[in-house]
Order: C-alpha cells, then structure tokens, then sequence
C-alpha cells in the first residue's frame, strides 16, 4: 500500500511541475500511436498486398 500511495504522490508532483497540459498531450499521442500502428497495415496492403515491409513486420 506505501508503494502505491508514494507512486501516487510522485503522479501528483509531476503533475503539479508539468502541468496538465502536456500530460493530456502524451496521452493523446500515445493513443494516436496506437491508433496508427492498427491502421496503416491496413492502408498499405490496399495500396501494395506485396509489400516485403510488411510480409516482415506485421506478419500474424
């Protein structure tokens, strides 16, 4: 539980220091990351099914 709460305080001192305002801005780049990675094989494979780029990385 003391680590829990101390990882909270340390959550808060950040805030406090940064601000909200990037915060909100990581979070939202995190998820457009996300986001992206989902989309763009499936972009590329309409555009190329034969791409070696992604027979590589994004096979299942």
């Amino acid at each position: 539980m003391d680590i829990i709460k101390l990882g909270l305080e340390i959550w808060v001192d950040f805030f406090n220091y940064v601000g909200i305002v990037p915060v909100v801005c990581m979070v939202i780049a995190f998820y457009g990351g996300l986001w992206a990675m989902k989309k763009l094989p499936e972009h590329l494979e309409k555009k190329n099914p034969n791409h070696i780029f992604l027979k590589n990385v994004f096979r299942n």
